[in-house]
């Protein structure tokens, strides 16, 4: 099997989500039940960064198959401009129109637990790891590490002076790597399903 990274465009976008549907069952169990959304509907999501950073994302091909991605802009508080510029108003459109398969409940939820994590967060940093994902059966063959190094290599050629991200205290793998690559835990905050630890990096590192 042949692996390659290559950058992410908006085009990807749906199959990202379909790769972050099958990577974090659990988180999409917490939030929508046996009724999961559809992979447009995480796909849109995960659009934004890529919508308004171009050059910010890359996905990780197995003969030609997207199989894994990393989204790491360098400006978290820009993020909210392709929303003004139509994607809103295309993903609203989706989703009363059942595109999207999410229910109100469900949107509430998700809406609330972003509003929760946001209030609670004393580390600001611009520059974000803000999402890495890998199907299941490509996992532990060494492609997180090379995505999230190629997002860290776009941090600091943007000149970013710290990264943030997030992780589940529990995802050992992950927080494992993040540790090797020189991210220190600073705080935490919480969701409805949980604790996430933040981990920061100094460009130094």
């Amino acid at each position: 099997m042949k692996t390659t990274l290559r950058p992410a465009t908006p085009h990807d976008s749906t199959v990202m989500g379909g790769v972050y549907l099958a990577a974090f069952p659990d988180s999409v169990q917490h939030f929508f039940g046996d009724r999961p959304p559809a992979p447009q509907a995480v796909g849109d999501l995960l659009a934004i960064p890529l919508l308004a950073e171009p050059g910010c994302g890359w996905v990780a091909e197995a003969d030609g198959v997207v199989v894994g991605y990393c989204l790491a802009p360098a400006h978290v508080s820009r993020l909210s401009r392709p929303l003004w510029r139509g994607h809103l108003l295309r993903m609203l459109g989706r989703w009363l129109t059942g595109r999207y398969r999410i229910g109100v409940g469900a949107a509430v939820r998700l809406a609330r637990d972003r509003l929760l994590v946001s209030t609670r967060d004393p580390h600001r940093v611009e520059a974000h790891i803000l999402s890495v994902a890998l199907l299941p059966g490509c996992q532990g063959q060494g492609l997180g590490r090379e995505l999230v190094q190629k997002g860290l290599a776009y941090l600091a050629a943007c000149g970013a002076p710290r990264v943030r991200l997030e992780v589940r205290p529990d995802n050992t793998a992950a927080l494992r790597l993040y540790e090797r690559l020189g991210f220190a835990t600073v705080g935490r905050t919480r969701d409805s399903q949980g604790e996430w630890l933040i981990m920061i990096r100094e460009a130094a590192a």
